[in-house]
């Protein structure tokens, strides 16, 4: 969303739709894809990943730094102005949605026969 907010305000690109699961702040008056399409939904993440090893008091520590981060509110109204959703996630929540998304776009790598050089 980032990186579309100033072209769609400026006019240089028109957005028909929002395929997250909600409405980010700048856009809400964009229907939802999934309006039209029942069931799809399709967003973006970003994670902070550690060495495998790195010990679980280090991975709590860290989690817990994001946390409070995440309840800053000058930061978040900074994502909510760039129509960013903070959706923090668990160490555990992290490594489920790491396998579950490398099911799906394995799959779709698979379909398309895709292949990497």
């Amino acid at each position: 969303m980032p990186s579309f907010s100033g072209l769609i305000s400026r006019g240089a690109i028109r957005a028909i739709g929002i395929t997250a699961p909600s409405k980010a702040s700048p856009l809400k008056a964009l229907p939802l894809i999934s309006q039209t399409v029942p069931g799809f939904t399709y967003s973006t993440w970003n994670a902070i990943f550690a060495p495998a090893r790195t010990p679980a008091a280090l991975i709590a520590k860290l989690y817990e730094a994001m946390q409070i981060a995440a309840r800053n509110p000058t930061l978040a109204h900074r994502f909510d102005e760039q129509g960013v959703d903070i959706a923090l996630a668990s160490p555990e929540e992290l490594r489920n949605l790491v396998r579950k998304e490398s099911v799906i776009w394995g799959k779709v790598i698979k379909d398309a026969r895709i292949e990497l050089n």
